[in-house]
């Protein structure tokens, strides 16, 4: 819980464990953000960088930038979310974290389809999913499948767009993740909708 969290990062301050409690207000600032609390989750990952540049821990602070655009985004500050995501490319080569740069490739590709920029997004994601591919990372290739069916269902593509969140239901579902699970499904009623449409 919130109050746990607050109180393990009160003990990791007063040991002066600034790496500890970068990671902790990371893990903070995610659980706001699925909450739907975007004004406190932005503040957890503030204090959250601000911890690990002191500690010099570029990888955690490449994760924190990439999670206060994903809060832009969803709040719609769009502009916000592509400084982030520009800010969090720029250190993920120092850093050489691959997968950091995979969600980064969908996180921009999903910024630049709900800008309407679909060929940059296109792009984008398909790198994205043939990486994940290539270095057979699941989660990541379910993510970009996911955000490649919405981008064509979007287009009226619905037959691809089937094949490409059938395809990120199953590695979920395989993994367990419910969340990203029961967006899956939010977007196939969706697809299903306009393929009812279609057929009328």
């Amino acid at each position: 819980s919130e109050f746990h969290f607050q109180q393990a990062l009160a003990r990791l301050e007063q040991v002066g464990d600034h790496g500890r409690a970068s990671h902790t207000l990371n893990s903070l600032g995610v659980g706001l953000h699925l909450q739907g609390k975007y004004d406190e989750a932005l503040q957890a990952y503030a204090q959250a960088q601000d911890k690990a540049q002191q500690a010099g821990m570029l990888r955690t602070i490449t994760t924190i930038l990439i999670g206060k655009g994903d809060v832009y985004r969803d709040l719609g500050r769009y502009a916000e979310a592509a400084g982030a995501y520009d800010e969090a490319r720029q250190l993920v080569e120092q850093a050489e974290a691959p997968i950091q740069v995979l969600y980064l490739l969908i996180a921009q590709g999903s910024l630049y389809r709900l800008r309407n920029d679909m060929l940059r997004a296109a792009a984008l994601l398909r790198r994205a999913y043939e990486e994940a591919r290539e270095r057979n990372a699941e989660y990541e290739k379910a993510q970009a499948s996911l955000q490649l069916g919405i981008l064509h269902y979007e287009q009226g593509n619905l037959l691809t767009a089937r094949g490409y969140l059938s395809e990120a239901r199953t590695i979920f579902r395989s993994i367990g993740t419910r969340h990203e699970l029961a967006r899956v499904y939010l977007h196939l009623a969706r697809l299903s909708n306009l393929e009812g449409q279609q057929a009328a």
